[in-house]
């Protein structure tokens, strides 16, 4: 299980800070959400965690070692990344695709061996994705294609794994499908998982942790219960919102509330 340690890390486009002063822990094997409003920097922050943006300020330590001193081939050994957009435009099967995960250890012009074979078969499995190994992944509805990104991001054998937006484009059935797959994945394979949410009840449901973003800053950090309560998250999202218990699970949830509730409820004018 791998650990992330980040340290005052200060991050700006040009010369605009988009993260400043972001210190935090995640301990190996745990379970992180990411939220926050547009602009708050969670993409950039994420970005940041696997080493493809550099901190002008401040360090990022995996498992105590500094990332920037890292070989890009031994972090994609260490993280994966499952983006919010993963376009393919040729016609590659499923079974091509999850290989692709195999490339961090494989030489220069080296072909796939049987053992890459084997541990991409294991991660197709593992997300219900062998069945259709030779399908065509354009050929493919959005749920399907997000478990073989899963599963491409799984043959890297990674201990961390970082997801940014990853049910954005689902309906709710796969956004659960989702959700419960990489909670499953933490805790049967112990992997460190960090995902960027804009649903907040997704994340207070599922994650163990949760971390919001105001500005670049962390504004709350820790427990689902400790981070969703309708003070901070009215503050942050600049909304009025309701947050009550879900009656089923006990986890905090939102629900917004109208801005105007004048004629919240009022019948229509008879005629209209």
């Amino acid at each position: 299980m791998s650990n992330i340690d980040v340290k005052e890390i200060f991050f700006r486009y040009a010369d605009q800070w988009v993260i400043e002063d972001l210190s935090f822990q995640v301990g190996g094997g745990e379970f992180w959400g990411i939220i926050g409003p547009n602009g708050s920097g969670k993409t950039t922050l994420l970005k940041v965690l696997y080493g493809l943006f550099t901190p002008q300020r401040g360090e990022v330590f995996i498992d105590g070692g500094e990332l920037r001193r890292m070989k890009r081939s031994d972090i994609a050994r260490k993280i994966a990344v499952v983006p919010q957009e993963h376009q393919i435009n040729f016609p590659f099967t499923s079974i091509e695709v999850v290989l692709m995960g195999r490339s961090p250890y494989l030489g220069r012009l080296q072909f796939e061996r049987r053992d890459d074979f084997e541990i991409a078969e294991r991660a197709m499995e593992l997300t219900n994705t062998l069945h259709f190994s030779r399908r065509p992944i354009n050929e493919l509805s959005g749920g399907e294609r997000q478990r073989i990104i899963i599963a491409r991001a799984l043959a890297q054998e990674p201990e961390i794994i970082l997801f940014d937006e990853p049910t954005a484009n689902l309906d709710i059935s796969h956004q659960v499908e989702f959700y419960e797959l990489i909670t499953r994945l933490n805790r049967e394979k112990k992997l460190t998982i960090l995902t960027v949410s804009h649903d907040i009840n997704l994340a207070s449901e599922y994650c163990r942790k949760i971390l919001l973003l105001k500005g670049g800053r962390i504004f709350k950090m820790g427990s689902p219960r400790e981070v969703v309560a309708e003070e901070y998250i009215s503050h942050v999202y600049e909304s009025r919102v309701l947050v009550d218990e879900n009656p089923i699970t006990g986890a905090p949830r939102i629900t917004l509330l109208p801005r105007d509730t004048s004629n919240v409820g009022m019948p229509e004018t008879e005629g209209k």
